[in-house]
């Protein structure tokens, strides 16, 4: 490991900054067995150094993960923040807009109303079948994300701001499957169970409980078709 100092005028942020860089070149001499560069902090070696390059490289690179929508947003005179990102636009009239939307709020509603209402009666394996209690579990949970999706992209009006259509729009398909998967696991759970131990006495409970997550089922299928069919336009594809 070679080590090069130099001197400067360095303030204090440029000291830590320093530190930083010495650590991660330390590191990677001691664990990784290379031969770093570590330099005394200043602007016009920042340029010239590749180490230094690579290290800055790899600390944008992940801040394209969970925090990248903050670059979206810049400060105000007033101390407030505006958001300077990316937009997605609804192609279609505000009347279309809300028809598609109404359409869709009706689906999650009964999807909802059906996986919630399902665990409300007593059915046969619903109670310590673990591969009808386990899918059922899925398929409740993943109805509440889908509902909840809806929600936010509802509140999140026309154009549609880019971290709310990536948690939105681009997440419905996946949410649908998950519902599609999670109902029809929970069919085929409960129709084992009653070929192997019957109904007894849960014949209601039973038919109830099919009948729910067949609902829930051709829901979830008819909602991926309606989302897909809204179609958006980015605002950096109109330029």
């Amino acid at each position: 490991m070679k080590l090069k100092f130099y001197k400067s005028d360095a303030n204090p942020c440029d000291f830590i900054d320093f530190c930083g860089y010495s650590l991660y070149n330390i590191y990677y001499s001691v664990m990784k067995g290379g031969s770093r560069v570590m330099l005394w902090w200043e602007p016009d070696l920042q340029k010239n150094n590749p180490d230094v390059q690579n290290l800055q490289k790899k600390q944008n690179k992940r801040r394209r993960g969970r925090w990248s929508d903050l670059d979206d947003f810049t400060k105000a005179p007033d101390g407030s923040y505006i958001y300077i990102g990316v937009t997605y636009t609804f192609q279609g009239t505000p009347r279309e807009r809300r028809k598609q939307l109404a359409a869709l709020v009706g689906l999650a509603a009964v999807m909802l109303a059906a996986a919630v209402a399902s665990g409300c009666v007593s059915a046969p394996g619903t109670g310590r079948c673990v591969y009808v209690v386990l899918p059922y579990c899925l398929c409740l949970l993943s109805t509440c994300s889908l509902a909840w999706g809806l929600g936010r992209l509802i509140a999140g009006g026309d154009p549609l701001r880019n971290y709310v259509y990536k948690a939105t729009v681009r997440q419905f398909p996946l949410r649908c499957v998950l519902t599609v998967l999670g109902a029809a696991a929970t069919l085929i759970g409960e129709a084992v169970y009653l070929i192997l131990h019957g109904a007894g006495d849960l014949i209601f409970g039973a038919s109830f409980f099919l009948f729910c997550h067949g609902l829930v089922l051709a829901g979830a299928l008819l909602f991926r078709r309606l989302s897909r069919a809204m179609q958006w336009t980015g605002s950096e594809e109109d330029r």
